[in-house]
């Protein structure tokens, strides 16, 4: 794992300064991770979500783009797809605004692979989003640990355990709807305002 974060980290330092670049270029915001992902939260998503394959973990060092409006974090993207240093980068797409995450989080994600071939993850997010993830993150963090104690411990939950975990869904639902219509109303007025 130490090895990974090593090589991760060389592929973060370039990712960097690639994140700025596409966000001055495209009236972004960019937010790159202040720190690669923890050992601890490596370990939990190999032994919750990928059966202990290292490969999978693609996530290691991130970035992220902020946007006003959902136009135009649209029009930032087709920027990219088209720009020169992101080709042949692009190793995997999901474009989570067409295709939302259960619990109602919106954004693009792509994950890129850096000159050493590290893959590193890079999301274009709305302001009302990356708002809502902040106010959300401490219920994700206590349903993610719940959920791997339970994976630890081999068990279904106990029936309050059960409830805790589907208000915490719930909570995270609600904060996402939210930050949803505030992003429908935003782009409606940034429509309205460009069309003036």
């Amino acid at each position: 794992m130490e090895a990974a974060r090593e090589y991760a980290g060389e592929a973060h330092r370039e990712l960097v300064p690639l994140t700025e670049r596409l966000a001055k270029a495209t009236g972004g915001k960019a937010e790159p991770r202040e720190s690669l992902k923890s050992e601890e939260r490596i370990q939990r998503k190999l032994d919750m979500e990928y059966q202990g394959d290292f490969t999978r973990v693609v996530d290691i060092s991130g970035s992220r783009i902020i946007y006003k409006t959902l136009n135009k974090l649209y029009k930032g993207l087709a920027y990219m797809l088209e720009a020169p240093e992101l080709q042949g980068r692009i190793v995997r797409f999901k474009d989570r605004f067409a295709h939302p995450a259960p619990s109602g989080y919106r954004d693009i994600l792509m994950n890129l692979k850096m000159s050493n071939g590290a893959i590193v993850e890079m999301r274009l997010e709305i302001e009302a989003f990356n708002k809502a993830a902040k106010e959300e993150h401490n219920y994700y963090k206590e349903s993610e640990m719940l959920l791997y104690q339970l994976e630890i411990e081999h068990r279904a939950p106990t029936f309050d355990e059960a409830k805790r975990l589907r208000w915490l869904s719930a909570k995270a639902k609600e904060i996402y709807a939210e930050a949803w219509k505030d992003v429908i109303i935003r782009n409606y007025k940034g429509v309205q305002d460009a069309d003036s």
